[in-house]
């Protein structure tokens, strides 16, 4: 019922009812198709896939749930996008006991995009596009297992739709995993890589390398900073002392090295960590500063939005000072 409410408060909703198609080598299929578009991203739900596509980054985002919270009121949802209403997208459904019925193709938008956009002559032929011309890497499966994929946290999607409706809201995907680049494989094998020595420091909070990862992904996402300012006080309160500097340095080579690469595709300027106090040091000690400084940060640039929190960590041997601050457009 959380999903039911969810999508009832959203005002441009559009459905278009009763979309059929017929050929020998597929099976009648009778749904309705919904769009649903908020702050420039579109929200594709699919039977068994959510996909969240941000076309002016390229930016992809594919979610797994389970179908029993979403079918109760809808069975797929797509958005034509600029195409006009003479032109037909033909979907690709095949037959199979397992997978009762389920769209196993990925389109590509961007070859919606190449095919219709740019080629007006389809518009005037009213050609019908199918998927077999606008899909690059076709998603098939046999069996459920193969649609659950990485778990990671909700709080992407759930903040980002709270923003937007201004409103609290539960939404409980079963698993859903993220991916930002085709390669995003080998991207996070060489960010696993460079911070291969802070799994032993993370194992004292609890906390995986990959998760660690993927709340800081959320953090420049979202640019909330409490959800990072939470994640490192966490670490730091549960890992001894003397471990501080070295993961404060571990830590910069994380945002400076590997983070950077994802600023200009979420429009996140610049990010600032001090930390002040006995770091690292006895009771007896002198105190120390430390700084990370990635990007740009200002507190007189009118062009850049900006985010600031302080807070103190307490330990054994005192208590240390931080201050963060973010610049985003």
């Amino acid at each position: 019922m959380y999903s039911l409410n969810f999508i009832k408060k959203i005002n441009n909703l559009k459905t278009i009812t009763k979309v059929n198609y017929n050929d020998n080598n597929l099976i009648n299929y009778d749904t309705d198709i919904t769009y649903i578009n908020l702050f420039d991203t579109k929200y594709f739900f699919k039977k068994n896939i959510l996909n969240i596509n941000n076309y002016s980054d390229k930016i992809s985002l594919n979610f797994n749930y389970d179908k029993q919270n979403l079918t109760m009121f809808i069975n797929l949802i797509l958005n034509f996008l600029y195409l006009s209403d003479k032109m037909e997208l033909s979907i690709y459904v095949k037959h199979n006991q397992n997978m009762n019925n389920i769209l196993y193709s990925n389109y590509d938008i961007s070859m919606i995009y190449n095919i219709a956009i740019k080629n007006q002559n389809i518009f005037n032929n009213n050609k019908t596009i199918t998927l077999s011309q606008i899909t690059r890497k076709p998603f098939r499966a046999n069996s459920l297992n193969l649609f659950k994929k990485i778990s990671i946290i909700d709080l992407l999607l759930k903040k980002y739709l709270e923003s937007y409706l201004q409103d609290k809201i539960s939404i409980n995907f079963e698993k859903y995993g993220i991916s930002f680049y085709k390669k995003r494989s080998m991207y996070l094998k060489i960010i696993r890589r460079r911070l291969r020595r802070m799994r032993k420091m993370l194992r004292a909070a609890k906390i995986s390398l990959r998760s660690f990862i993927r709340i800081s992904l959320i953090f420049l996402y979202t640019k909330d900073i409490d959800i990072f300012s939470k994640l490192l006080l966490k670490i730091m309160n549960s890992m001894h002392y003397k471990n501080h500097r070295r993961f404060l340095y571990y830590l910069k080579l994380f945002i400076s090295k590997s983070m950077n690469y994802f600023f200009d595709i979420i429009k996140f300027n610049g990010f600032f960590f001090y930390l002040s106090g006995k770091i690292s040091g006895g009771g007896n000690s002198k105190k120390k500063n430390y700084a990370i400084r990635c990007g740009k940060y200002s507190l007189t640039n009118k062009m850049l939005k900006l985010k600031f929190k302080k807070g103190l960590i307490y330990t054994k041997t005192g208590v240390l000072g931080y201050k963060i601050m973010i610049s985003y457009s």
